[in-house]
């Protein structure tokens, strides 16, 4: 659970990063290879881009049943956690929003990273978010309830550097069967 809290927040905090106003966003067309074209022609790659793909997870699920007319996978190396589009890296990440995809190409994202450090304590005390009670938050102290705290730091930065460096697509619903 920790592991996945960790690379929930910091694929968030990247893509808040590197995704802006400005970024590159077209509403998806209903047809997942007419998607995937849109995103490689927002971003322009080149020989030396360093291209991946970032599905949400409704849409990796798509992508990965997606069948053609004559009954092939659309993308038959992308399989429910990842694989490859069109011999690009593809993953899913629970970070974007229900019904979008990311194309981001590494060559115009500059970024740096610390280690991951996890701290623990048994005498401290954890303010939890309200619950809507309107009571205002709830303190636990850890050392009257016997309790352990973990706290996980990532410190890490990113800048895009090159305005069609990422492109997104939103609002995908792509169909089966001839759809693509």
């Amino acid at each position: 659970e920790l592991r996945r809290a960790v690379v929930h927040t910091v694929d968030e905090e990247f893509l808040d990063l590197v995704i802006d106003q400005n970024t590159p966003t077209a509403t998806s067309s209903g047809d997942a290879v007419a998607d995937v074209k849109a995103l490689l022609d927002a971003v322009e790659p080149t020989a030396e881009s360093r291209l991946v793909f970032a599905l949400a997870p409704d849409v990796a699920r798509q992508a990965a049943t997606l069948t053609t007319l004559t009954g092939g996978y659309v993308f038959p190396d992308f399989e429910i956690l990842g694989g490859q589009i069109r011999g690009v890296p593809a993953i899913a990440s629970d970070a974007l929003p229900a019904g979008s995809m990311v194309l981001l190409d590494g060559t115009g994202i500059a970024g740096d990273a610390d280690l991951i450090t996890v701290d623990a304590s048994d005498e401290t005390t954890i303010e939890i978010e309200p619950d809507g009670s309107g009571d205002g938050p709830d303190m636990i102290s850890c050392f009257q309830d016997n309790l352990v705290a973990i706290l996980a730091r990532a410190a890490f930065g990113a800048v895009r550097f090159r305005e069609n460096a990422v492109a997104q697509i939103t609002d995908i619903t792509w169909g089966d069967a001839g759809s693509s």
